[in-house]
C-alpha cells in the first residue's frame, strides 16, 4: 500500500519519523552549511594488521567495489570485501542519503575515503559521518547484521551554532512532532529512510526540514532503538536551527533551511500507527451476572479436576475461545479451538475472507480481538481428508523452522476439521512468479485510474451527493474509487476539494492503493473491491488525532466539558443516523458566548457496528487534544473534528437528539449497563446447556495428538517407583533425572526439578522452549508436569546417557575417531538452529560435556534448556546476571554479564576440545612448575605447531589423518578468541562439514583487556 497525505485546512500535514545512536557528543559545532565536511570520523587499532600493505591494498579494493556499485542510479547503499589475502581481508558499507543526484552520492563518498587516507592510516577499520553519506570499514563481517556490534557507540547530537530565528516556542514543537513521527515510521519503511516537513505554526510560513535513516542491513528493531536515541539528544539541541545525531546504525537531522528538493519528501502517514483507544465504557454488572460467573468457574473447575483424574490423559483440553489466543495459558503451543470461534472469526468463512485454494480445501484469513492475523485452513471433508488431518497436525506440531509454516492451533468439530496456522501476508510465491499481477500494464493502469476519478467526480457534481463510488476495469489492472465530501459544503465546494485530493494523489506514481484525507473531503483508491464494505481491511489504520497547535482561549475547564460531552453525544447518535453524518454545535459555559463546533461521518457504505466502533476511537483519540482549540480524528472509516472557531454555517446543523438513546440520555459513552437477576438466570441456563453440548461432542471426537502432554503427578510418581534410586539415571544443577516407562510402553526421561528460588523460573523458560523447538540435535520434550511444588519436565530416553562419562567417565576411551567428530559436527548443527533457524534466536548458555546426550547411534542431542534464553534480534548482547558452568562459559559473561550467542559459541570451542582429548576441561597439565588447564595447554601446543598432540591417546591412530584433526582444533581455538573474532555457528559448521583444511587463517591466543576501539574525533 503507497501512503496517503493528511490535509489540515489548506495546509498538507506530511508526517515523519525520527531517532538514532552514535558515540560521546563533541563539544565542537560545525558548520553545517558544508554538508562534505566531515562531521566525526573513529580510527580502529593501527597494531592489529598482519600486512599493512595488503590490508592497505584490500582496502582499496574494497573502497573501489563500494563505488562503482554506488555509479549505478538509484543505489544508495552498497556493501564490499577484498577478494584476496584472507588473513587482512577488509569488509565495508557505504550509505548516501536518498534525495542525493547519482553524482552528489559519489562526491561526498570520496570526500569519506579521503578522510580514511588522511587519517586513519593502517587502522584496522574506521566510521566517517557526513550530513550526505556514511562509510565504515572493518577487518570483520559480523556488523553486516549487527551494526553496533560490540562497539559501545551512544548517539551523539551535533547541535547548529544559532538559534533559530522563528519563535521558539512554535519551532520547538515542530521539530518535536516531526522528529518523533519519523522516528517511529522510518523502521517500517523499506529502504529504512524517510525525508519530511513541517511548517512552524507562526505566521511567517516557515518548515522544519528532516531526515531519518538507518543502514539497510541493520533490522527493524535495531533501527528502531537507535532512531529513539537520536530523537531524545536531538531534543537537546532545541532551539537551536538545525542538529544532528549520529551512528553506525542510524542518522537523524533537522534544519529550518531546506537541504533536500521539496518533491523529495516520503508520506510517512501510511507507516504510522495511532494511539490505542481507552475504553470509556463502564459496564455494571448485577448480582444475576455474578452468579452466572460463579456458577461456569465451579463448572470449569470440576470438569478440569475430573479429566485429570485420568491416567494417561491429556490433564485438560477445554478448547478455547479465539480472543483467548495470546493472554491464556502459560506455556504457548499448539491449541485447541472451538468451532463456533473460527466461524465467527471468517465472518462465516465467508468468500470476503478466502485467501486462497488448495487440493484439501480453502484458507482463510481470520483476526482474533487481540489482533492476532491468522491464516485458517478448512479441509474438504471425504476420501482421506481425516487421516490427511492427524497427519498434519502430528507433522507441523513436531516441526519448527524460522521457513516452515508455524501450527498455531486446530480444531475438530463431526465433519468439521480445521487447522490454524501462522498469517503469510505475501501469499504463494506463484502469485509472484506468474500470478495475474506480474504483467501489470502502466498504460492500462493509470487509464483505468483516470476513468474512476473521473466517474468519481460526475457523481459528485449532482447537488446533495456527498459519497460516491466507482471503478475502472480494463483488462487486469482494476481500480476502485471512492470519495465522500462533508454535508455541509456545495457542489462547488466539494468538486474543488476532490480535485485537491487527485492532485496530492500525484506523487503516488503506480502506486496500487492511496487515502488522501483533507477537512472537506476523503479520497481513496485500491486494486480491490473489498474495502468497501470494510474500509479498514487490509489497510492497518489506526485512528489518528491531529491536534491544534495553541490551547483554547476560553476558561479550559468549561471548554474541555463542552468539547467532551459534545463529541460524546455526535459519537453516539452518527452511526444511527440514515447518512452517518451530524454538524453539532455546544456552547460554553463562560458567559462569554463561546460555541464549540463539530463534526462526526463515516464513510457511507459501512456497517453501523464498523462506525459505531470507529466513532469510539475517535472520540477517546480526541479526548487526548484537550485543551488545545481545535483537533481532528481520521481514519478510512470516519472522521471527527472539533473547533472554537465555526467551519460551517449555523443553519447546517443536525438534531441529533431523536438519535440519542431515550428518556434524555446525557448520550455520553460510558453508560453503566444495568442485568436484572431474570437476566443473569437465562444466561447461567443458556452457558450450561452450550458447555453440556461441547462436553458431549468433545468425548465423541477426542483424539490424542503426538506433540507435549500434561501428565498428571501421580502418573509419573507410579512409572518411577515413587522416583526411587534404582530409577535414577543423572543428577544435573538443578535436579535428578529418572528412567520411566509410560502407560503407551514408551520409554522416556522424567527431569525432577528441585523445589528453590529459581526452579518455576527454569521450568517454565525450559517447556516454553522445549515446546517450540524441534530438532535431531535437541532433545524432545514429550510432555511436562505441575502440581504443586512438584515440577516434572517428560523428555525422550537417551539409551547411552551423557557425552561426559564417555570422555572421561566409566565408558573412557570407548569411542572411536568417526564418532567423536560425527558428535562435535551434530553439535554445532543444533547450535546453528537455536541461532539462526528458529523463529527467534535461542541462547542455551550452559553448553558442556554433561549436557550432550547420545542416542544409540551416538548422535548428539543438547539437552537442559533451563539457562536458555530468548536474545532481542535488536541488540548484539544483553547485560544478565551469570548463569552456567565455569570453564565453559565465556569470560565476557562470567565478569561482565555480556550474553550474546557467541557465549554458546565459546562453550561450544572448550567441548569440542574435551571431544578430541578425552580431558575435562577443569583438568590441570603440569608444564615444569606451571599450571594449566586445558585451553591454555591447547594454546600453548598450538602456538608451537605442535597440536596434533591434543588427541585421545585411546584412538587408533589409523582412524584419522592428522590434518583434519588439526583443522578442529584449530576451529575449537577460533571459539575461545576475543567475542569480536569468533565465528558464528554457521560458519563453523560449515568449515566442519565442507573444508578438508582451513584456509590460510590467523588465530590468536586472547588477552581479554585489548579488545576496545580508539576513538578520534574529527572537527
Amino acid at each position: 500500500m503507497s501512503g496517503f497525505l493528511v490535509v489540515q485546512a489548506v495546509i498538507i500535514l506530511s508526517l515523519v519519523i525520527l531517532d538514532l545512536g552514535v558515540a560521546q557528543p563533541s563539544n565542537k559545532t560545525i558548520n553545517i552549511n558544508n554538508t562534505n565536511t566531515p562531521l566525526k570520523f573513529y580510527c580502529g587499532i593501527n597494531d592489529a594488521i598482519i600486512s599493512p600493505t595488503a590490508f592497505s591494498r584490500n582496502r582499496n579494493s574494497t573502497f573501489s567495489q563500494l563505488r562503482n556499485k554506488f555509479s549505478t542510479t538509484g543505489v544508495f547503499y552498497a556493501t564490499a570485501r577484498s577478494l584476496e589475502n584472507d588473513n587482512d581481508v577488509v569488509y565495508g558499507v557505504a550509505q548516501c542519503r536518498n534525495y542525493l543526484l547519482l553524482t552528489e552520492c559519489l562526491a561526498c563518498f570520496d570526500v569519506a575515503v579521503s578522510v580514511v587516507d588522511q587519517s586513519c592510516g593502517s587502522a584496522n577499520g574506521a566510521h566517517v559521518f557526513l550530513d550526505n553519506c556514511f562509510l565504515r570499514f572493518e577487518n570483520y563481517n559480523a556488523y553486516y547484521d549487527d551494526p553496533q556490534g560490540t562497539l559501545d557507540f551512544a548517539v551523539p547530537e551535533i547541535c547548529g551554532n544559532d538559534s533559530t530565528s522563528q519563535q521558539t516556542t512554535a519551532f520547538n514543537q515542530a521539530v518535536k512532532e516531526l522528529l518523533s513521527d519519523i522516528r517511529f515510521a522510518t523502521p517500517k519503511t523499506s529502504d529504512f529512510y524517510i525525508a519530511s516537513t513541517r511548517q512552524v505554526a507562526n505566521g511567517a510560513n516557515a518548515t522544519v526540514y528532516a531526515i531519518a535513516q538507518c543502514v539497510e542491513n541493520a533490522s527493524q528493531a535495531i533501527c528502531k532503538n537507535c532512531l529513539s536515541t537520536a530523537y531524545n539528544n536531538l531534543y537537546s539541541c532545541l532551539p537551536a536551527k538545525e542538529g544532528r545525531a549520529i551512528n553506525v546504525a542510524c542518522f537523524m537531522r533537522y534544519s529550518e533551511f531546506p537541504f533536500f528538493r521539496n518533491n523529495q519528501t516520503i508520506n510517512l502517514i501510511p507507516f504510522l500507527k495511532g494511539s490505542s483507544s481507552k475504553s470509556s465504557i463502564i459496564i455494571g454488572v448485577s448480582s444475576g451476572a455474578g452468579f452466572v460467573l460463579l456458577i461456569l468457574s465451579l463448572f470449569l473447575w470440576f470438569r478440569r479436576w475430573r479429566k485429570s483424574k485420568a491416567v494417561g490423559k491429556v490433564c485438560f483440553t477445554v478448547c478455547l475461545p479465539y480472543d483467548a489466543l495470546e493472554t491464556s495459558g502459560e506455556f504457548q503451543g499448539t491449541r485447541c479451538y472451538t468451532y463456533q470461534d473460527l466461524r465467527l472469526a471468517t465472518n462465516n468463512f465467508s468468500e470476503e475472507c478466502l485467501i486462497g485454494k488448495g487440493g484439501f480445501g480453502e484458507v482463510f484469513k481470520a483476526s482474533v480481538d487481540s489482533g492476532i492475523v491468522m491464516a485458517i485452513k478448512k479441509l474438504h471433508v471425504g476420501v482421506g481428508a481425516k487421516k490427511g488431518f492427524e497427519n498434519e497436525i502430528n507433522i507441523i506440531n513436531n516441526v519448527r523452522h524460522r521457513n516452515l509454516i508455524k501450527q498455531l492451533g486446530w480444531c475438530i468439530e463431526g465433519h468439521d476439521l480445521l487447522l490454524v496456522l501462522e498469517y503469510i501476508p505475501q501469499g504463494s510465491l506463484d502469485k509472484f512468479l506468474w500470478g495475474s499481477n506480474y504483467a501489470m500494464s502502466p498504460t492500462t493502469f493509470f487509464g483505468n485510474l483516470n476513468s474512476t476519478f473521473s466517474q468519481l467526480r460526475s457523481h459528485l457534481s449532482n447537488p446533495g451527493v456527498y459519497y460516491a463510488r466507482a471503478h475502472g476495469s480494463e483488462n487486469e489492472d482494476a481500480v476502485y474509487g471512492v470519495a465522500q465530501c462533508r454535508n455541509y459544503l456545495s457542489s462547488t465546494e466539494c468538486l474543488a476539494c476532490f480535485d485537491v485530493a487527485v492532485s496530492i494523489l500525484q506523487p503516488c506514481g503506480l502506486a496500487n492503493g492511496a487515502h488522501v484525507f483533507l477537512d472537506n473531503c476523503f479520497l481513496r483508491f485500491e486494486d480491490y473491491d473489498q474495502f468497501y464494505d470494510d474500509p479498514d481491511g487490509g489497510s492497518n489504520v489506526e485512528v489518528l488525532e491531529l491536534c491544534g497547535n495553541e490551547s483554547t482561549s476560553q476558561p479550559i475547564t468549561a471548554f474541555n466539558q463542552a468539547v467532551q460531552e459534545l463529541l460524546s453525544d455526535i459519537g453516539v447518535a452518527t452511526p444511527r443516523t440514515s447518512d452517518f453524518y451530524i454538524a453539532s454545535t455546544r456552547q460554553v459555559a463562560s458567559g462569554a458566548n463561546a460555541t464549540i463546533y463539530a463534526i462526526a461521518q463515516c464513510v457511507e457504505n459501512v456497517s453501523q457496528t464498523i462506525c459505531k466502533n470507529c466513532m469510539t476511537r475517535a472520540y477517546n483519540n480526541l479526548y487526548k487534544c484537550l485543551p488545545s482549540h481545535e483537533g481532528r480524528a481520521i481514519n478510512v472509516a470516519c472522521f471527527m473534528r472539533y473547533s472554537e472557531f465555526p467551519f460551517f454555517q449555523n443553519n447546517q446543523t443536525v438534531n441529533f437528539t431523536p438519535f440519542l438513546p431515550s428518556k434524555g440520555s446525557s448520550g455520553k459513552f460510558g453508560t453503566t449497563i444495568g442485568v436484572s437477576s431474570s437476566v443473569g438466570l437465562v444466561l447461567l441456563i443458556v452457558a450450561l446447556f452450550l458447555w453440556f453440548r461441547r462436553w458431549s461432542k468433545s468425548k465423541a471426537v477426542e483424539k490424542e495428538f503426538k506433540g507435549v502432554r500434561c501428565y498428571s503427578y501421580e502418573d509419573l510418581k507410579l512409572a518411577t517407583n515413587n522416583f526411587s534410586e534404582e530409577y535414577l539415571i543423572g543428577k544435573g544443577g538443578f535436579g535428578e533425572v529418572f528412567k520411566a516407562v509410560v502407560d503407551n510402553g514408551i520409554v522416556v526421561a522424567v527431569k525432577k526439578l528441585r523445589v528453590g528460588f529459581r526452579a518455576k523460573k527454569e521450568f517454565e523458560n525450559e517447556v516454553n522452549l522445549n515446546s517450540n523447538v524441534r530438532h535431531r540435535n535437541l532433545i524432545l520434550q514429550l510432555g511436562w508436569c505441575s502440581d504443586g511444588a512438584e515440577l516434572l519436565l517428560v523428555l525422550e530416553y537417551m539409551p547411552q546417557g551423557s557425552l561426559d562419562k564417555f570422555l572421561w567417565g566409566e565408558k573412557k576411551g570407548t569411542l572411536n575417531w568417526k564418532q567423536r567428530s560425527d558428535i562435535i559436527l551434530g553439535i554445532a548443527r543444533g547450535l546453528v538452529h537455536l541461532h539462526e533457524e528458529f523463529h527467534f534466536k535461542i541462547i542455551h548458555r550452559d553448553i558442556k560435556s554433561s549436557n550432550i546426550l547420545l542416542d544409540d547411534d551416538f548422535q548428539p542431542k543438547i539437552a537442559d534448556f533451563g539457562l536458555a534464553r530468548f536474545h532481542p534480534e535488536d541488540q548484539t548482547h544483553v547485560s544478565t546476571g551469570f548463569a552456567g558452568t565455569m570453564g565453559y562459559t565465556a569470560p565476557e559473561y562470567a565478569t561482565r554479564g555480556r550474553l550474546s550467542e557467541k557465549v554458546d559459541t565459546y562453550s561450544f570451542g572448550i567441548v569440542a576440545l574435551e571431544v578430541i582429548s578425552g580431558r575435562s576441561c577443569s583438568d590441570v597439565n603440569y608444564s615444569g612448575a606451571q599450571m594449566e588447564y586445558l585451553l591454555d595447554h591447547a594454546w600453548q601446543l598450538y602456538e608451537k605447531g605442535m597440536h596434533i598432540k591434543m588427541i585421545d591417546e585411546a584412538i587408533d591412530p589409523n582412524e584419522y589423518q592428522e590434518e583434519n584433526v588439526k583443522k578442529i582444533i584449530e576451529i575449537a581455538l577460533m571459539c575461545t578468541q576475543l567475542v569480536s573474532l569468533r565465528p558464528t555457528m554457521s560458519e563453523i559448521y560449515l568449515m566442519l562439514s565442507s573444508e578438508p583444511q582451513l584456509k590460510q587463517r590467523q588465530i590468536s591466543r586472547p588477552t581479554y583487556n585489548v579488545d576496545r576501539r580508539i576513538h578520534i574525533v574529527g572537527s
